[in-house]
């Protein structure tokens, strides 16, 4: 097996920690005292394995190009790459996108429709407030314009065959400056929901989603999505965040697919 001096990790609010307070009636329920989530993250029990430093990029509420932004300028910054890397990318839902804003000269996170139906409290005027925009926008034409963009130009077909043009772009980077790297579908995910019996309604939209051409690591049962391959050991699962046990558990089937690498 490789020697690696950096595991460098970029992915949504999955890879950041445990979140073992989302859901205390699972079955593998077992939050610890203090706070030690970040010990118990993947990315940390999975650098102590392979022997290397943890250079966890994941964020909360990200995106799949925010993810990517990311790993790539942490690439040029680290030019040129003296050290063995191994690095993931931890996949998260296609619906999440990135804006520029010309006024705050930063990336900020769209709304997407799931925050929108939710009602999810002040998170309009959050954007706002993020792009400097809150003197020239009120908060239902921003809210307005997102529903507008999202029914009638996003299309889940067209993101799946976008997104695997970026890793498969990405994974040729990688290897240009010798980086070793592979991809996860951590939060997203080709189950669209279950029914009262846990039977499993898949998105047949994910049938457009190629991974035959880049290293894409699966679950046991070439199950594709963390959050799938979690239901099938806790059925009190119910999609929310992986937990403690969730990470322990994911860390040496990562650790078996690297050894292969």
């Amino acid at each position: 097996m490789k020697q690696y001096d950096y595991f460098v990790l970029g992915a949504c609010s999955f890879g950041v920690k445990p979140f073992d307070h989302d859901n205390p009636n699972r079955v593998t329920f077992k939050q610890l005292p203090g706070e030690v989530e970040n010990e118990y993250r993947f990315s940390k029990l999975l650098s102590d394995k392979l022997g290397c430093e943890e250079v966890n990029l994941s964020l909360g509420g990200v995106s799949n190009d925010y993810i990517l932004r990311v790993l790539y300028n942490w690439i040029s910054e680290n030019k040129p790459i003296d050290k063995k890397v191994l690095m993931m990318v931890g996949l998260t839902e296609l619906s999440r996108f990135e804006v520029f804003s010309t006024l705050a000269q930063q990336y900020v996170m769209t709304i997407n429709p799931n925050s929108l139906s939710a009602r999810v409290p002040n998170i309009i005027k959050r954007f706002l407030e993020l792009t400097n925009l809150t003197k020239w926008v009120r908060e239902r034409d921003i809210s307005s314009y997102f529903e507008i963009f999202y029914k009638y130009f996003y299309d889940e077909i067209e993101e799946i065959k976008q997104l695997n043009r970026k890793l498969d772009m990405f994974q040729s980077y990688c290897e240009k400056h010798n980086i070793d790297v592979f991809f996860c579908s951590t939060m997203l995910s080709d189950v669209k929901l279950y029914n009262r019996n846990g039977e499993v309604y898949k998105n047949p939209n994910f049938k457009d989603f190629n991974t035959k051409d880049i290293n894409y690591f699966r679950f046991p049962n070439d199950i594709m999505s963390w959050k799938e391959y979690i239901q099938t050991y806790d059925r009190n699962y119910r999609m929310e965040h992986p937990n403690i046990y969730d990470h322990e558990v994911i860390t040496p089937l990562l650790f078996e697919y690297i050894e292969k690498l």
